[in-house]
């Protein structure tokens, strides 16, 4: 939680509200997002964080289907941060998601669970739950505002 807590208080207590009053609400988690994502895009290319060197489309693919997850994840835990107004509930959620792919990225590359695809939460098929989430808390807060 505590890895958690550091990147939170930094996305969600700060760049993402300047996103958002600069782009709006939906074009501002997108862009932090991208930019959340792009954060780890050295680890991934270089150290193979998260999917591995040798799957389908390395280390493009890796770099798209992370932005799509962080994406996903930013809006989530965007909506707790508003709607809770304490960084620590998204903390907790960004730490567990930490905690439970942690464990797999030190596996190394001859696993092949460790694909871009799933079944870690930051593949493109095991994102689908967050995905699918973030979808609708968008069209939520839409049709709500």
């Amino acid at each position: 939680m505590f890895l958690g807590l550091g990147e939170e208080v930094g996305w969600r207590g700060f760049m993402y509200p300047e996103l958002k009053a600069g782009y709006g609400r939906t074009k501002g988690l997108l862009i932090g997002g991208v930019i959340h994502g792009a954060w780890h895009f050295p680890a991934i290319i270089i150290a193979g964080f998260e999917y591995g060197k040798d799957y389908i489309g390395a280390p493009l693919l890796g770099l798209i289907v992370f932005c799509i997850f962080t994406i996903s994840m930013g809006i989530v835990l965007d909506f707790l941060y508003v709607k809770s107004g304490s960084i620590w509930l998204s903390a907790i959620l960004h730490g567990m998601i930490n905690a439970e792919a942690s464990p797999r990225m030190v596996l190394g590359n001859g696993h092949p669970e460790r694909s871009v695809f799933g079944p870690v939460d930051v593949g493109l098929i095991a994102a689908i739950p967050m995905m699918s989430c973030a979808a609708f808390l968008l069209w939520y807060q839409y049709k709500h505002d």
